[in-house]
């Protein structure tokens, strides 16, 4: 898992090329005139999802990872909470992988941290990477949210 913020000058980040590549193009991607949908950057190798809702109660929300996607998460307004944790067979899983969806949902995690998601910062979860997305942080809020998915075998360099 990345935390970091979109003002950290490209020359010191050491992330794999196509994850540099995708973060400075984000950048120059104005979200507040889009509309809530899917938009292809690199056809299904690499797109995103524009959404908005209020944010929910965490016991509202799954704990999901992915196999075949790195999702890179950030905020265009609002604020939210994001519990992760890391791979573990000690994680308990709650359904069959669904590969239509690339999701694994759990129902427990051995350990689960949290940061908290707010305009001009983001997430990168790597896959197998378990995390719960979208919870209220201190109060219920409206947000407006991109997430990225980067296939997993570009991020060989």
């Amino acid at each position: 898992m990345i935390f970091d913020s979109f003002l950290t000058p490209l020359n010191t980040m050491k992330y794999p090329r196509v994850l540099q590549e995708t973060i400075e193009h984000l950048k120059t991607i104005n979200f507040e005139e889009l509309e809530v949908g899917r938009y292809e950057i690199e056809g299904k190798d690499i797109f995103f999802m524009l959404s908005e809702y209020d944010s929910y109660d965490k016991s509202e929300r799954i704990i999901e990872a992915h196999r075949e996607y790195v999702d890179i998460q950030f905020l265009v307004k609002g604020e939210e909470k994001i519990g992760y944790g890391v791979y573990s067979p000690k994680n308990i899983l709650k359904t069959d992988y669904n590969e239509t969806k690339d999701l694994l949902v759990y129902e427990k995690l051995e350990s689960e941290s949290e940061l908290i998601l707010i305009p001009g910062v983001f997430a990168v979860f790597f896959t197998e990477e378990p995390h719960r997305p979208c919870c209220t942080n201190i109060e219920k809020v409206k947000v407006r949210k991109i997430v990225v998915k980067i296939r997993k075998s570009l991020l060989v360099d």
